[in-house]
């Protein structure tokens, strides 16, 4: 049973990266494709936000219990733990609105576009898609 709560101890962190470098390489995506200095702006706040989760969820987790290895050993007398139930409610949170901004923010800017009214409309419903 131990070892298999060291793994999802360990699949806990890999989800908090691979979530950050998902959302990051859409932000490159977004930055190459729409280059107007307000979206830019907005996209890197965006950005550090994600980073800053990102780091956030690795310390975290890793540090969830005194001693750390506490957090998969149950045995040992002297531990504390933080709540993590909770920081994962919050990070959870948090995920979901920086998903909705890269679904909502581009598309203002998309609408500008100088392509055909039909493509805007097609590129937006994709977003559309992609928010649901």
């Amino acid at each position: 049973m131990m070892q298999i709560i060291q793994l999802l101890y360990i699949s806990y962190i890999f989800y908090a990266v691979a979530i950050c470098l998902t959302k990051l390489s859409i932000i490159a995506t977004y930055l190459r494709i729409i280059p107007q200095k307000s979206f830019q702006r907005l996209i890197y706040a965006i950005g550090a936000v994600i980073i800053a989760l990102c780091i956030t969820s690795v310390f975290v987790t890793v540090f969830q219990c005194t001693p750390v290895q506490s957090a998969w050993n149950f045995t040992l007398t002297e531990r504390k733990c933080l709540p993590y139930v909770t920081f994962l409610y919050v990070s959870s949170s948090v995920n979901m609105v920086t998903d909705i901004l890269l679904c909502l923010v581009p598309l203002p800017f998309i609408w500008r576009l100088r392509i055909p009214k039909q493509q805007r409309v097609v590129l937006c419903c994709l977003f559309g898609v992609g928010f649901m």
